[in-house]
Parts: C-alpha cells; sequence; structure tokens
C-alpha cells in the first residue's frame, strides 16, 4: 500500500513540478510601460516544492520496496 501511494505522489508530483518549470519557460515576461517586469515568478520556488516532495516519496518507495525484499529474503 505504501509503495503504491508513494509511487503516484511521486509521479503526481514529479509531473507538477516539471510543469511549472515548462509553464515558466513558455508564458514570457515583459516590462510594461512603467518599467515594470512581469513574469510568472512564483512558478519557480513552487516548481522546486513539488520537486522535493517527489523526491522524499521515490525516498520512500525505494525504502519500502528495500525493506519488502529484506523481509522475504529471510
Amino acid at each position: 500500500m505504501v509503495k503504491k501511494l508513494s509511487l503516484f505522489i511521486f509521479t503526481l508530483f514529479g509531473l507538477t513540478g516539471l510543469g511549472c518549470f515548462i509553464s515558466k519557460a513558455l508564458a514570457g515576461s515583459y516590462i510594461d510601460e512603467d518599467g515594470v517586469l512581469h513574469e510568472p515568478f512564483f512558478l519557480i520556488p513552487l516548481g522546486y516544492l513539488f520537486l522535493l516532495v517527489a523526491l522524499i516519496a521515490l525516498i520512500t518507495f525505494l525504502i519500502a520496496k528495500y525493506k519488502e525484499r529484506d523481509r522475504f529474503k529471510l
């Protein structure tokens, strides 16, 4: 159960994090006539946060897989 859930969370948050970076790259930035820069900067830290959660889920998945392998080895 833990393995399936952590693998699902890894996939979901990993793709969402990559989507944030792709969206940031595609949604250009511009300077208005007052000289103010407009860009979707919030997507960068949000993307890193999603990738961090995905990494934690991947580590949880690998630990659960390793423990299951050792349990059947004995």
